[in-house]
């Protein structure tokens, strides 16, 4: 493997695992997922006898819940991808690995097991089994209502599965924050990577929140309730991944620059008694570089957002918001 390679995708996931098997291309796969939660949603209410109801009523917005947000969950694992695959190449110049000991390093170090993800679907599909939402269908419309049961079921065990694989992933990044790092303080290619990746999880939860409200059942006392433990559930994760990867930064930061200064002013001390005792141009000259130095580190930032990605956080925070206050618009008027 050449030396400027790019990491492979480690840490892989159960979604990259899938598509190696099946030797297909992404693309293909999203659109074989989709194209199935659209047949077995439509064949349901064949069998039921119901299709032109469907598309006529809102019961077409109530079905499309669980295969809409199942296909957005394995979309984001596509997206993401690259995110995470940047943040680990922007860590590897620091630790100063080769590109196979490094990808030892990760698979070492990734708390990301297949195990752990067939927990966290396993965990999802009881969620979804003892949570009881009204989805307001007839009775007597079983095949439909046995579709909402497996697809909601499903739907659960995805965005466990989801929300493990992103905390999983963070959680080696704050691993490698623990290595032996030897940072260029004036070139912190990680920072700008950290901040893509902590920012498009937010999104991406955001994503999953606004699409929940859309497509969610009517609003009984019962759905409120439960979506409303969902959504507080699915806020304060995507706040934590993007405070503690900002706050891990943060740390790496203050702490180089620490040593940095203590560094330069080790010298600056030395240099100050020397120059009190000779008249030499050259070590004044020396004594100006070093200021000059301390100037620069100190100049460096100290966290990885820029006021762009703060504005894009908060924007994102109204994106549920609007969507809700939307639907309630659309519904009484």
């Amino acid at each position: 493997m050449e030396e400027n390679a790019p990491i492979c995708v480690y840490p892989c996931t159960l979604f990259d695992d899938c598509l190696t098997r099946l030797r297909m291309p992404a693309s293909v796969g999203m659109l074989a997922v989709a194209a199935t939660g659209l047949f077995a949603m439509v064949g349901a209410a064949y069998l039921d006898g119901i299709v032109s109801r469907v598309l006529t009523t809102d019961f077409l917005r109530l079905l499309l819940l669980q295969p809409t947000v199942s296909w957005y969950i394995l979309l984001l694992q596509y997206f993401l991808r690259p995110s995470r695959v940047a943040v680990i190449d922007a860590f590897r110049p620091m630790i100063r690995m080769d590109v196979m000991e490094y990808n030892r390093l990760l698979a070492r170090l990734s708390p990301l097991t297949r195990r752990g993800e067939l927990i966290a679907l396993a965990i999802g599909l009881v969620v979804g089994v003892v949570v009881p939402f009204e989805w307001m269908i007839p009775e007597q419309y079983q095949w439909t209502n046995l579709y909402l049961t497996i697809s909601t079921w499903l739907l659960f065990g995805m965005v466990v599965w989801g929300v493990y694989s992103s905390l999983a992933v963070t959680q080696l990044f704050s691993r490698l924050y623990h290595q032996k790092l030897e940072m260029d303080l004036f070139h912190p290619t990680f920072v700008d990577a950290i901040a893509r990746r902590s920012l498009a999880i937010t999104m991406a939860y955001v994503g999953a929140l606004a699409l929940s409200v859309f497509f969610f059942p009517p609003q009984t006392f019962r759905n409120i309730f439960y979506l409303s433990i969902v959504c507080a559930v699915l806020i304060l994760l995507s706040g934590f991944v993007f405070i503690f990867s900002m706050s891990e930064t943060h740390d790496l930061l203050v702490e180089t620059k620490r040593r940095e200064l203590e560094i330069v002013r080790r010298h600056l001390s030395e240099d100050y008694l020397r120059l009190k005792e000779h008249t030499d141009v050259n070590l004044a000259n020396w004594v100006s570089a070093w200021l000059a130095y301390e100037k620069r580190i100190q100049d460096v930032p100290e966290w990885a957002f820029n006021p762009g990605t703060v504005r894009s956080l908060i924007a994102s925070m109204f994106v549920p918001i609007g969507t809700a206050l939307a639907r309630i618009v659309a519904e009484r008027f």
